[in-house]
């Protein structure tokens, strides 16, 4: 099978995500970090953002953080290949055998059109993964599964989703068919789900959506309520009544349902405040600010159901060997008691109102996510590892060069000896080849000025702060001027903004600044990523402007920086 660029996009995109997650499995975490602080993204918001995402959740929750770093490295291998080369320095230094015997063989596969007398020995899984990686990469092997035996483009392309992507999210909804017996369901579980088309779903038809409705009205009727005021009366009835940090006692059902959360957050050495703050509106003042969650008792009240259903069909067609038709749905899956089903989703709000409460501290765990704490690194250190691979990464591109130009030296010969039609396969594999060098040399200049930057930035974030002591900035005549401001400005020194209302303020990496006119540009060095370093650096336009770098967060010595670099 011959690969298309973007069937090598999705192969390489997979092999590099299983290389990470075998490492996440195996605690390590040094080429995920590095990997991660090369995108140089200015905080941790495309991380945030993962919270909010659906995506496959195989790791324990105490490591699920890594993943998601994962899934946020993923987004971006598309359309970076610098995330590629750097895969591929990072994991040839851990599995040399595999970059040394892929080398061999690809300068066999070249010269002979085949591999020969390739030893077998065994591979561990991120052996395997980036052997993998490299034929994907390869622009030698056409076909790689004509060379590499297991090698399966269609199943990588169906374990990238199947390992990824797939969600936890409403498990069941895809998995009960409507069935005459046990055998018909087990047969279409057992192919996976195929020739769905011409199943109908339990828990996504319309005799579900009846079926809800009718429990809801005998739920409502138990209550002796209304049925669309199911949601507001059973929030008002579970919503904590604290008050001023005090939580008044309940009898009842609702009150001892309260009292045994109380208690197994306390068990777990946890506040009852925390559960206290959640759903009150009255505790603004005693906790300074106030959570108001409030759970979707309409969708607790569904999932209930679902579950209900679930739980009789997995009885009746799994256990007893039944089917399980539309009249099973109406007749058979009524419960027995709405005592049980209204207190049983009391306890379901509970248990959605506690994990808030750990989504919340999730969301605060990943906004303030350091690699300092993990590495026990500064960010100057890192970015000096990451420098070293980046010159690494020249090295072996400068190499692959030389390679290239051999070749090439060696096709001018033969197209010079032999100027006749049988030369034009030549002249055009010459003419490839050229572009080819041409390309490279164009990406190794990219990478030596970024190397150039990169040394640079790291240089001025080692300089030691220095507080002026005596000012005598004139901030009327500093105010005469227009300025590019750099860095996180809102976070930084916000004052700016107001001193300097006619400035621009490159607060991401993703401004647009080409073209702008400016007297200097001013960096808040420690307040900024190295892509927005790069960025100003790499724009024509400033290349003649004065640069102020500035590693403070005292507006006086900014300003008195700026005064006497610029007047």
């Amino acid at each position: 099978m011959k690969l298309t660029d973007e069937q090598r996009k999705i192969g390489i995109k997979y092999n590099i995500m299983q290389l990470l997650s075998t490492d996440i499995r195996n605690k390590r975490y040094n080429e995920l970090q590095k990997i991660y602080e090369s995108l140089n993204l200015r905080n941790n918001d495309k991380l945030v953002a993962k919270l909010s995402e659906e995506r496959t959740l195989g790791a324990l929750f105490t490591s699920i953080v890594y993943t998601d770093i994962l899934f946020v490295i993923a987004d971006y291998i598309n359309d970076r290949p610098e995330i590629a080369d750097l895969v591929d320095l990072l994991y040839a230094k851990r599995c040399p055998k595999i970059k040394k015997m892929f080398i061999y063989w690809e300068g066999q596969y070249a010269s002979m059109g085949a591999i020969k007398s390739a030893k077998k020995f065994e591979m561990s899984y991120t052996e395997n993964f980036y052997l993998h990686f490299l034929f994907y990469r390869s622009d030698v092997f056409i076909e790689p599964d004509k060379v590499l035996k297991g090698f399966n483009y269609e199943e990588d392309r169906y374990m990238l989703n199947y390992s990824f992507y797939m969600t936890d999210k409403n498990t069941f909804d895809n998995a009960f068919i409507f069935c005459v017996d046990e055998e018909e369901a087990r047969e279409y579980l057992s192919n996976g789900g195929a020739n769905r088309a011409d199943k109908e779903f339990v828990l996504q038809s319309k005799f579900f959506d009846r079926y809800l409705v009718k429990r809801r009205c005998e739920l409502a009727d138990y209550l002796h309520i209304e049925e669309n005021k199911l949601a507001g009366y059973i929030h008002s009835e579970m919503k904590s009544h604290s008050k001023n940090g005090e939580m008044p006692s309940r009898s009842g059902i609702i009150g001892q349902i309260e009292i045994f959360t109380r208690d197994i957050i306390a068990n777990q050495n946890g506040g009852t405040s925390w559960y206290n703050a959640m759903t009150t509106t009255d505790n603004e003042k005693w906790y300074g600010e106030s959570v108001l969650y409030v759970p979707d008792v309409d969708e607790l009240i569904r999932n209930y159901f679902k579950s209900y259903v679930a739980a009789r069909y997995i009885e009746l067609v799994v256990e007893k060997k039944q089917g399980f038709n539309k009249i099973t749905l109406s007749k058979d899956c009524i419960p027995e008691s709405y005592a049980i089903v209204y207190q049983t989703i009391l306890c379901m709000y509970e248990m959605d109102v506690i994990y808030k409460m750990f989504a919340l501290m999730q969301k605060q765990y990943y906004t303030d996510f350091s690699w300092e704490k993990i590495t026990n690194q500064d960010i100057a250190t890192r970015y000096e590892d990451i420098i070293s691979d980046l010159e690494q990464t020249i090295t072996d591109k400068e190499n692959r060069i030389k390679s290239l130009m051999q070749k090439n030296s060696t096709l001018s010969l033969q197209i010079t000896a032999d100027n006749s039609k049988q030369t034009a396969p030549l002249v055009s594999e010459n003419n490839k080849l050229l572009k080819v060098i041409e390309d490279k040399d164009s990406e190794i200049a990219d990478l030596k000025r970024r190397l150039e930057y990169q040394e640079l930035f790291i240089s001025e974030l080692n300089k030691p702060e220095v507080e002026e002591v005596n000012n005598t900035y004139d901030l009327e005549l500093l105010q005469s001027k227009r300025y590019l401001f750099v860095g996180h400005i809102s976070d930084a020194l916000p004052d700016l903004k107001y001193k300097f209302p006619n400035s621009i303020f490159m607060e991401s990496e993703t401004a647009h600044i080409s073209n702008i006119e400016v007297d200097a540009v001013v960096m808040l060095i420690k307040w900024m990523s190295h892509s927005m370093f790069y960025k100003v650096k790499a724009t024509g336009s400033l290349t003649d402007k004065k640069i102020i770098m500035c590693n403070t967060k005292n507006i006086d010595t900014v300003l008195q920086k700026m005064y006497n670099e610029i007047l």
